[in-house]
C-alpha cells in the first residue's frame, strides 16, 4: 500500500525514503487581480520614491551653516515688517545715539484704529501669506506630506 502511494505521490515516496527533493519551479497560488496588483505597484514606487525624498532631505539638512542661511534669507526675504520696518529703525539708531528702543506692537494690527472684520482679515491673510511663503523656502519642507505641511504653519504661524 505504501509503495502505491508513493508511485502517485512523489514527494511522499521521498520523505518515506529519507529522500528530500525540493523543485526549483515557482508556485503560483493564483491570479493577483489588476486593482490590487496596481495598487501594491503604486505602493512599491511610493515607498522607493519617498526613501528617495528622505535622502535628499538628509542631505539638505547635513549641512547646518547653509541650512541656518537659507532659513535666515527665507525670514529676511518674506517678512515684510522685518525687511522694511527694522531696517528703518536700525538706520536711525545708528544715526542718533539717543535713540530709544520702539515699543513693540501686533504685527497683525499695528493700528488699533482700523477695528473692522474685514480690514483685520485682510492684514490676517497678508501674514498668513507670509507664512506660507516662508515655510516653502525653508530646504526639505516641500519633501513633507500635505498633512504635515499643513500642521507646520498651523503651529509656526
Amino acid at each position: 500500500m505504501v509503495s502505491d502511494m508513493g508511485e502517485d505521490l512523489p514527494i511522499l515516496k521521498g520523505i518515506l525514503n529519507r529522500v528530500v527533493k525540493y523543485h526549483n519551479a515557482p508556485v503560483r497560488f493564483g491570479r493577483v487581480p489588476k486593482r490590487e496588483k496596481a495598487r501594491i505597484l503604486a505602493a512599491m514606487q511610493q515607498s522607493s520614491s519617498s526613501r528617495a525624498h528622505e535622502q535628499a532631505a538628509a542631505a539638505e539638512l547635513e549641512d547646518a551653516p547653509r541650512l541656518l542661511a537659507r532659513v535666515v534669507r527665507a525670514h529676511l526675504d518674506t517678512c515684510e515688517f522685518t525687511r522694511d520696518r527694522v531696517a528703518a529703525m536700525r538706520a536711525r539708531a545708528r544715526d542718533c545715539p539717543t535713540y530709544s528702543q520702539p515699543t513693540l506692537a501686533c504685527p497683525l494690527n499695528p493700528a488699533p484704529e482700523l477695528q473692522s472684520e474685514k480690514e483685520f482679515s485682510q492684514r490676517f491673510a497678508h501674514v498668513i501669506r507670509g507664512v506660507i511663503d516662508f515655510a516653502g523656502l525653508i530646504p526639505g519642507f516641500q519633501l513633507l506630506t500635505q498633512d504635515d505641511k499643513f500642521t507646520r504653519k498651523m503651529t509656526n504661524s
